[in-house]
């Protein structure tokens, strides 16, 4: 088929609701796909972002769809423990120095 003749196929369907039925379908298909980025991509990602600041309203968004959620809803329970590890012993090196600070 050609590339014209996709694109009109595209443009007859683009915008058209879909079916209860068939966003059921599709969305069995896709149950159990972890989808994952390769570490190259998260790079590129990374350098895209660096230098950017988010707007107030943004962090205001991502704040209230993450608050009430615990670390293993968000992260899964191996990276959770690694998350409540990490801030456990920053948490302790932070109250070690201010003990010596007298």
């Amino acid at each position: 088929m050609s590339e014209e003749g996709k694109e009109k196929i595209r443009q007859s369907k683009l915008g058209k609701p879909l079916s209860p039925e068939h966003k059921k379908k599709i969305g069995a298909t896709h149950q159990g796909i972890k989808w994952t980025m390769s570490n190259e991509g998260r790079t590129n990602i990374s350098k895209a972002m660096t230098g950017k600041t988010q707007s107030n309203e943004t962090k205001k968004k991502r704040s209230r769809s993450l608050k009430g959620r615990t670390y293993e809803e968000l992260y899964g329970k191996e990276k959770a423990e690694k998350i409540k590890k990490m801030r456990k012993e920053k948490m302790i090196e932070t109250n070690n120095k201010r003990s010596h600070r007298i």
